[in-house]
């Protein structure tokens, strides 16, 4: 997704970094929408910030797929006290 949508290495590997800190079962049923919403959350507010819609047609889903993700992976971040940025 990151390669199609023109992220690089570095927001890959802090999205890998704050993954690992998250159980599975909080994550949901849907990977490659986590694996979206987590490079949306990491990618915003940087230079390479991209939108939902980019990630979505990337990842072949809809953008509330990643939304909802996103949403979920905001309370696991609150959960485990962990920092997106």
């Amino acid at each position: 997704i990151a390669s199609k949508v023109g992220l690089p290495e570095i927001i890959v590997q802090k999205a890998i970094r704050i993954i690992s800190k998250i159980p599975d079962s909080e994550t949901g049923p849907s990977p490659m929408g986590i694996a979206a919403a987590l490079l949306s959350l990491v990618s915003n507010g940087t230079k390479y910030s991209v939108t939902r819609r980019q990630l979505a047609e990337a990842a072949e889903m809809n953008p509330q797929t990643i939304g909802n993700s996103e949403k979920r992976l905001k309370k696991a971040f609150k959960k485990y006290k962990i920092k997106q940025s």
